[in-house]
């Protein structure tokens, strides 16, 4: 039979406090601040791109038939690269691994954009295994960086951002879709990408500069 779960007294009660706590915490670390903002662009990016791998597929001659092995590929490099995620992030570092990551995502969507033949299917499956690696070394950086009183609530700041862009930026890649096509919204997405490549460094340079010690944390 089931029986209720145990119930616990948070200790926290005052939730409201504590939200804005975290998200001052958040907000003032420099190195947090400029993760957040990196994941916002980079995931609601690989988020909407995903939702138009059916329809690029198809117009470069994939078959429906076909299509499952696609994504089965798509999922196995992915979930490939998470297994060897923490082997790769020592080898080059946090620095240079972000920078990688980000600068194949967005050559991948570019390529997607010029692409017209079945050799273009690989775009997708390059995009799914820098997903898989980015994605744990990610959120291993940010557990490392937040503090146990703040970390979950922080992380969830951080999913709620990602998930802000994603709403905001779908409506408007289904809109260039349908006034365009497929090719300039992939355009598009690679040259944000790009952008985000720019602020990433950026990023990481002033916080070299102004805050050695926290710039250090994770290298």
């Amino acid at each position: 039979t089931f029986t209720e779960t145990k119930k616990y007294k948070h200790g926290d009660t005052k939730y409201i406090q504590h939200l804005k706590e975290a998200c001052i915490f958040a907000s003032t670390h420099p190195k947090i601040r400029l993760f957040i903002i990196y994941t916002s662009i980079s995931y609601a990016v690989g988020f909407i791109g995903m939702a138009f791998y059916q329809p690029y597929l198809a117009s470069i001659g994939i078959t429906v038939t076909n299509l499952g092995w696609i994504f089965l590929a798509l999922y196995a490099v992915g979930a490939i690269g998470s297994k060897l995620a923490n082997r790769i992030e020592k080898k080059f570092g946090e620095r240079k691994i972000l920078i990688i990551l980000l600068a194949i995502t967005a050559l991948s969507f570019l390529g997607m954009s010029k692409t017209t033949i079945v050799l273009g299917a690989l775009f997708p499956i390059i995009i799914a295994a820098t997903g898989g690696i980015f994605e744990p070394i990610m959120t291993d950086y940010l557990n490392k960086l937040i503090d146990s009183k703040h970390r979950a609530t922080v992380i969830s700041l951080q999913i709620l951002s990602v998930q802000i862009v994603a709403t905001i930026a779908a409506p408007i890649a289904g809109w260039i879709v349908d006034k365009w096509d497929i090719q300039t919204a992939f355009t598009i997405a690679g040259l944000i990408l790009a952008l985000d490549v720019v602020i990433l460094i950026a990023g990481l340079n002033a916080i070299k500069r102004k805050y050695p010690d926290t710039y250090l944390k994770n290298q």
